[in-house]
Protein backbone atom coordinates (compact mmCIF):
# COMPACT_ATOMS: atom_id res chain seq x y z
CA UNK A 1 0.00 0.00 0.00
CA UNK A 2 1.33 3.79 -0.44
CA UNK A 3 0.64 6.02 2.01
CA UNK A 4 0.82 10.12 1.13
CA UNK A 5 -1.80 12.46 -0.99
CA UNK A 6 -3.86 11.77 -3.23
CA UNK A 7 -4.85 13.69 -5.80
CA UNK A 8 -8.46 14.94 -5.91
CA UNK A 9 -10.60 13.55 -8.62
CA UNK A 10 -10.72 15.65 -12.07
CA UNK A 11 -12.69 16.14 -15.01
CA UNK A 12 -11.18 15.89 -17.95
CA UNK A 13 -9.57 19.59 -18.01
CA UNK A 14 -8.05 19.45 -14.57
CA UNK A 15 -11.24 21.25 -12.77
CA UNK A 16 -11.47 19.66 -9.48
CA UNK A 17 -15.26 17.72 -8.59
CA UNK A 18 -14.60 19.22 -5.30
CA UNK A 19 -14.73 22.97 -6.83
CA UNK A 20 -17.27 22.13 -9.29
CA UNK A 21 -19.31 20.41 -6.53
CA UNK A 22 -19.21 24.19 -4.68
CA UNK A 23 -21.39 25.33 -7.34
CA UNK A 24 -24.33 22.45 -7.18
CA UNK A 25 -22.30 20.66 -9.50
CA UNK A 26 -22.74 16.54 -8.38
CA UNK A 27 -22.42 14.47 -11.97
CA UNK A 28 -21.61 15.21 -15.32
CA UNK A 29 -18.26 17.56 -14.84
CA UNK A 30 -16.85 17.28 -18.24
CA UNK A 31 -19.58 18.88 -19.24
CA UNK A 32 -20.34 21.35 -16.65
CA UNK A 33 -16.27 22.07 -17.48
CA UNK A 34 -17.35 23.51 -20.58
CA UNK A 35 -20.12 25.30 -20.18
CA UNK A 36 -20.59 29.06 -19.61
CA UNK A 37 -22.93 29.82 -16.80
CA UNK A 38 -22.77 33.79 -16.70
CA UNK A 39 -22.58 34.02 -19.92
CA UNK A 40 -19.35 36.20 -20.50
CA UNK A 41 -17.46 33.66 -23.40
CA UNK A 42 -14.90 32.04 -20.55
CA UNK A 43 -15.90 28.55 -20.12
CA UNK A 44 -16.09 26.56 -16.30
CA UNK A 45 -12.63 25.47 -16.37
CA UNK A 46 -11.10 28.55 -17.84
CA UNK A 47 -12.68 30.76 -15.27
CA UNK A 48 -11.75 27.79 -12.19
CA UNK A 49 -7.93 28.71 -13.81
CA UNK A 50 -8.40 32.40 -13.89
CA UNK A 51 -9.74 32.45 -10.14
CA UNK A 52 -12.86 33.76 -10.99
CA UNK A 53 -16.45 32.77 -10.00
CA UNK A 54 -18.48 31.56 -12.65
CA UNK A 55 -22.23 31.96 -11.04
CA UNK A 56 -21.18 35.64 -10.44
CA UNK A 57 -21.92 37.67 -13.49
CA UNK A 58 -19.67 40.55 -12.18
CA UNK A 59 -16.69 38.11 -11.79
CA UNK A 60 -15.98 37.46 -15.37
CA UNK A 61 -12.46 36.27 -16.96
CA UNK A 62 -12.14 39.21 -19.65
CA UNK A 63 -10.39 42.23 -20.26
CA UNK A 64 -12.21 45.04 -18.02
CA UNK A 65 -9.85 47.87 -19.17
CA UNK A 66 -7.65 48.79 -22.18
CA UNK A 67 -6.00 52.08 -22.14
CA UNK A 68 -3.08 54.16 -23.25
CA UNK A 69 -1.35 55.99 -20.48
CA UNK A 70 2.14 57.52 -21.70
CA UNK A 71 2.80 55.48 -24.60
CA UNK A 72 2.07 52.67 -23.07
CA UNK A 73 -0.92 50.07 -23.46
CA UNK A 74 -2.04 49.21 -19.79
CA UNK A 75 -5.13 46.28 -19.66
CA UNK A 76 -6.31 45.35 -16.58
CA UNK A 77 -8.60 41.77 -15.81
CA UNK A 78 -9.97 40.40 -12.59
CA UNK A 79 -8.58 36.95 -11.75
CA UNK A 80 -7.44 36.26 -8.30
CA UNK A 81 -5.61 33.07 -6.08
CA UNK A 82 -9.23 32.41 -4.78
CA UNK A 83 -9.09 28.98 -6.49
CA UNK A 84 -6.01 28.06 -4.82
CA UNK A 85 -4.24 28.03 -7.96
CA UNK A 86 -1.38 30.23 -8.70
CA UNK A 87 -0.33 30.09 -12.00
CA UNK A 88 0.66 32.98 -14.12
CA UNK A 89 -1.58 35.30 -16.84
CA UNK A 90 0.24 35.22 -19.83
CA UNK A 91 -0.53 38.54 -22.74
CA UNK A 92 -1.19 37.81 -26.10
CA UNK A 93 -1.16 40.34 -28.86
CA UNK A 94 -2.14 40.19 -32.28
CA UNK A 95 -3.14 42.36 -35.65
CA UNK A 96 -5.17 40.08 -37.33
CA UNK A 97 -7.12 38.20 -34.96
CA UNK A 98 -5.91 35.10 -36.08
CA UNK A 99 -1.94 34.44 -35.19
CA UNK A 100 -1.61 35.44 -31.67
CA UNK A 101 2.13 35.72 -29.86
CA UNK A 102 2.80 35.92 -26.78
CA UNK A 103 3.87 39.52 -25.35
CA UNK A 104 3.82 38.98 -21.31
CA UNK A 105 3.35 36.85 -18.31
CA UNK A 106 2.81 38.28 -15.00
CA UNK A 107 2.08 36.49 -11.45
CA UNK A 108 -1.72 36.77 -10.54
CA UNK A 109 -2.90 39.27 -8.05
CA UNK A 110 -4.05 37.95 -4.52
CA UNK A 111 -6.18 41.42 -4.83
CA UNK A 112 -7.94 39.99 -8.21
CA UNK A 113 -7.08 42.82 -10.37
CA UNK A 114 -4.29 42.27 -12.92
CA UNK A 115 -2.41 45.23 -14.55
CA UNK A 116 -0.10 44.86 -17.03
CA UNK A 117 1.61 47.44 -18.88
CA UNK A 118 3.91 47.71 -22.14
CA UNK A 119 4.90 50.42 -25.05
CA UNK A 120 2.44 50.25 -27.57
CA UNK A 121 3.14 48.80 -31.00
CA UNK A 122 3.67 51.52 -34.01
CA UNK A 123 3.69 51.36 -37.85
CA UNK A 124 0.66 48.41 -37.61
CA UNK A 125 -3.02 49.43 -37.79
CA UNK A 126 -5.51 47.62 -35.27
CA UNK A 127 -3.70 45.57 -32.84
CA UNK A 128 -5.49 43.44 -30.33
CA UNK A 129 -5.17 41.40 -26.86
CA UNK A 130 -6.32 38.38 -24.73
CA UNK A 131 -5.30 36.77 -21.70
CA UNK A 132 -4.59 33.34 -20.93
CA UNK A 133 -3.55 31.02 -18.19
CA UNK A 134 -0.38 29.13 -17.67
CA UNK A 135 -1.13 25.36 -17.64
Amino acid sequence: AVIGDVAPPTAALGTPYSWLQSYGITNNYDAAELADPDNDGSPTWEEYLAGTDPKNPASTFKITSLVMISGNVELVWHGSTNSGLTTDFIIYRSTDLVNWEEVGRIARSPSGTNIWQSPSVTGVGSVFYRIGIAR
